[in-house]
């Protein structure tokens, strides 16, 4: 019915995150994707579960904190290896994928994303836009 707000529940798998994400680039692409999110996508996410979060994602959880509403900040959950009993809570085995410990399978079409910083990728800054 009209005026339904769809709310997400994101999953976010850290796995490869390193030191070469913290730079300047991987910063200001933190705050692009951030800034896309809460400028164009205002209060659809329920709750975004983060998995195999490396250490070093606490310096990047610290800059992006400051650029969100603490209501944002509530509805993250940062976990390490051992992440299946809070992502459990919030979804379904069966509508995970085999790697995070669920049974779906997919159509096929289900790739992950990646964040292509390199020259002329999706997400790369020219040295004139940044």
């Amino acid at each position: 019915p009209y005026g339904v707000i769809l709310q997400a529940i994101n999953v976010r798998d850290l796995s490869g995150l390193g030191m070469e994400h913290c730079g300047l680039k991987g910063q200001e692409v933190a705050k692009m994707t951030t800034a896309i999110a809460r400028d164009n996508y205002p209060e659809m996410l329920r709750k975004m579960v983060i998995v195999n979060s490396p250490w070093v994602f606490n310096g990047l959880w610290w800059i992006l904190k400051a650029m969100l509403p603490q209501r944002t900040i509530d509805k993250v959950s940062i976990n390490g290896a051992n992440y299946s009993e809070e992502l459990t809570k919030h979804v379904d085995l069966s509508s995970l994928p085999e790697v995070l410990g669920g049974s779906h399978i997919g159509n096929g079409n289900d790739i992950p994303f990646e964040f292509d910083v390199s020259e002329g990728g999706l997400l790369w800054l020219s040295p004139t836009s940044a």
